[in-house]
């Protein structure tokens, strides 16, 4: 049984616990695999629910890697980054807080790899919004001129 267990397990297949009752080492055996069992069925939920509220926008929703061990935690926590590098949120808001406020010379720095494209669309809208606001300034000196 705890080698059909620990080959579902590898295959990626997360049986049920174990309910029988054994004694010494394979009641040991029985709780380790319980364990295994419970830390992936816990980072799979976990992480099933950070996808689900990413979805639904809520892009603050990061795994609590408290709730996970040695290899279970550093998994949490490069799924709980992930977001974080993917646009660096912290950086976004701050960013797009900034904007709002009118400086427009501001930047979130460079985002690597095939993640640029978010750097190229920010210097774009940038680019828009200074000659909008250029255009602008022609107009108002052209009306005032002719008024």
């Amino acid at each position: 049984m705890a080698a059909d267990y620990v080959d579902k397990i590898s295959k990626g297949s997360i049986p049920p616990k174990i309910t029988g009752n054994y004694n010494g080492d394979f009641n040991e055996i029985k709780n380790n695999l319980n364990s295994c069992i419970d830390s992936l069925s816990g980072l799979i939920a976990e992480m099933k629910q950070m996808s689900d509220e990413h979805n639904l926008g809520e892009i603050d929703k990061v795994i609590p890697t408290d709730k996970f061990e040695g290899a279970y935690r550093t998994m949490a926590r490069c799924q709980r980054h992930g977001g974080r590098t993917y646009f660096r949120q912290e950086e976004g808001h701050g960013l797009c807080g900034r904007v709002r406020q009118g400086k427009l010379r501001c930047s979130i720095g460079e985002v690597p790899g095939k993640k640029a494209f978010i750097n190229e669309t920010i210097e774009q809208v940038r680019s828009n919004l200074k000659a909008l606001i250029a255009d602008t300034g022609t107009l108002v000196e052209a009306a005032a001129s002719v008024g």
